[in-house]
C-alpha cells in the first residue's frame, strides 16, 4: 500500500458510487493530510455527532459527498519503524452519515443558500442545528497504525463504530479506500445495490476480486515482530 495506490483507490471509490447513482460530489481526489482543521475537530470537547458532522461539512473536509449529504474522509501516510527498519502504511478512513431528516429538502436548500452567499455561517449553523436529528445510522471509521499496536488493546488494523473512541474491533485485512467504501455501501445502501444488480453490473465478481486482492496484516510480519496475535486474528477480528 503506497500513496499512489491509495489515491487510485479513492478515484475507484467515486466511480463505484457514481455507478450506484448516489454520488453527489467528488470534492477532493487527493488525500486529506492532517491539518489545522483536523486538529480543531479533534480539540472540540465532548462534541455531539451532529456538531462534528456539520463542522466538516461546512469546511468541506471530505473527499466524497453522497446525494444524502453523507460523506467519506480518506487520510493516508507512511510511518517508519526505525527499530525494525520497516516503513508501514498508516491510514484513517471515515464515513459520516447524515444525522438529519428531510435531507434533500431542508438541508439541501440550506446548503444551497449558504453556497450562494444568501446566508452567512451563523445563519447556516443555526438552521442546521434546528434540523431534527434522526440517528438511524452511526459513523464508521477504519484506522491503521503499526506504531500504536498493543495486543488486544490497540490492534494495528481496526474499526470504530459510533462515537466511542475506545471501541476498537480488529480486522486482519489492510483496507483500501475502495474496499472501505464497499463495506459502507453494503451496510447502508443495499437498496441501491439491488436496484442496479440486473446482470449488467457484475456485483459478485466485483466484490470477490477486491477481497481476493486484499492484503492482510500478517504479510507485514517478520521474524522479530508479529503485529496480529493468534487470538486477534482467529477469534476477535472481522474476517
Amino acid at each position: 500500500m503506497r500513496e499512489r495506490q491509495i489515491i487510485s483507490s479513492i478515484n475507484d471509490s467515486q466511480l463505484f458510487l457514481k455507478n450506484l447513482n448516489i454520488l453527489r460530489e467528488f470534492s477532493f481526489p487527493s488525500l486529506l493530510k492532517p491539518n489545522k482543521l483536523k486538529y480543531k475537530i479533534n480539540s472540540i470537547e465532548s462534541p455531539k455527532y451532529e456538531e462534528l458532522f456539520l463542522f466538516s461539512l461546512e469546511n468541506q473536509y471530505y473527499n466524497i459527498i453522497l446525494n444524502d449529504y453523507s460523506y467519506f474522509q480518506f487520510d493516508f501516510d507512511e510511518e517508519e519503524d526505525r527499530k525494525n527498519r520497516y516503513i508501514y502504511p498508516s491510514a484513517r478512513y471515515a464515513f459520516y452519515p447524515n444525522p438529519f431528516e428531510n435531507i434533500n429538502d431542508d438541508i439541501g436548500a440550506i446548503q444551497q443558500l449558504y453556497d450562494e452567499g444568501e446566508i452567512d455561517f451563523e445563519e447556516y449553523s443555526q438552521a442546521m442545528s434546528e434540523a431534527k436529528p434522526l440517528g438511524k445510522k452511526i459513523p464508521v471509521r477504519y484506522d491503521l497504525s503499526f506504531k500504536q499496536y498493543r495486543e488486544i488493546y490497540h490492534p494495528v488494523s481496526h474499526f470504530h463504530f459510533g462515537m466511542a473512541e475506545n471501541s476498537r474491533i480488529p480486522t486482519d485485512k489492510l483496507f483500501t479506500p475502495l474496499l472501505f467504501t464497499k463495506f459502507i455501501v453494503n451496510m447502508y445502501y443495499m437498496q441501491e445495490l439491488e436496484n442496479i444488480d440486473d446482470g449488467t453490473f457484475p456485483l459478485h465478481n466485483e466484490f470477490k476480486s477486491k477481497i481476493n486482492s486484499c492484503k492482510k496484516i500478517n504479510e507485514y510480519n517478520n521474524e522479530r515482530v508479529k503485529y496480529i496475535s493468534h487470538l486477534e486474528e482467529e477469534i476477535l477480528a472481522i474476517k
